[in-house]
């Protein structure tokens, strides 16, 4: 039984985040969430999802982390929590 798949076959589901980075006394803590969901080998511009996480705004960053969360303090500092967003991640 030859059990591969077709990539015209498959859904999958894309995630990436941007996170504060790595710094001494502090968990590396996503700031940005993305998803995208990929059928039959082509992105469904329709299923596109982003949303900032809530990250308390004293916590600092590191500086080498990527995006524009400099620009973005004050949004990301009233962003719903990772728990208070999943309801809409789960649905995708």
């Amino acid at each position: 039984m030859d059990s591969t798949l077709a990539i015209s076959d498959i859904e999958i589901t894309v995630l990436d985040y941007e996170s504060t980075g790595a710094l001494h006394g502090y968990p590396d803590e996503p700031w940005q969430i993305g998803m995208v969901s990929l059928k039959g080998g082509r992105v469904d511009t329709g299923s596109m999802f982003e949303s900032l996480l809530q990250v308390d705004i004293n916590r600092p960053f590191n500086p080498h982390a990527p995006g524009r969360h400099g620009v973005l303090r004050d949004k990301i500092s009233e962003a719903q929590t990772p728990q208070e967003l999943w309801p809409q991640v789960k649905q995708r």
